[in-house]
């Protein structure tokens, strides 16, 4: 693990096993419920601190990965659930494409599975812009809604049924 000259931890790795240890050195509710959302989320209109000027306060200076960047908001349980939430979307989606047998819809279902690999692997090692984006996000779950509710896959018994 990397530091910087100030003592600050640099590198993604780092930035996580000292979040780890600041959260546990407070005590176990900050470790299970961390400090709030406030604390790392802030108006851009009223305060103008950006994430490096955040990790700062927290004694890192750069290696703010979405878990990092949760694991302060919502502590262990809020990123244990989010994770759960994810995985349990990433499972069906896995289930839907492997018992469909409509091409579009798998091709549908494939992209989403690798949109979910995308985002653990951004989450976990890079930034935090699958959560935070204002594009991402969005998109995400306006597929999934697709996917899950079937809005793609129509089956032909059901279109013949509806024209006549």
């Amino acid at each position: 693990m990397r530091t910087s000259s100030t003592g600050a931890q640099r590198g993604w790795l780092g930035a996580t096993v000292h979040s780890f240890r600041l959260l546990k050195e407070t005590g176990p509710v900050q470790l299970l419920f961390g400090f709030g959302a406030g604390k790392m989320v802030t108006s851009l209109i009223l305060n103008s601190q950006t994430t490096t000027m955040k990790g700062a306060e927290f004694g890192i200076e750069y290696g703010f990965t979405g878990l990092v960047w949760v694991i302060f908001q919502v502590g262990l349980l809020g990123v244990g659930l989010l994770v759960y939430f994810y995985f349990t979307m990433f499972r069906r989606a896995y289930k839907l494409y492997q018992n469909s047998t409509d091409q579009n819809y798998k091709a549908i279902g494939l992209g989403f599975l690798g949109f979910n690999m995308v985002f653990f692997l951004d989450f976990f090692t890079y930034s935090r812009s699958t959560l935070a984006s204002g594009v991402l996000t969005p998109v995400y779950f306006y597929v999934a809604f697709l996917l899950f509710k079937g809005c793609v896959h129509k089956d032909q018994s059901t279109l013949k049924h509806q024209s006549s």
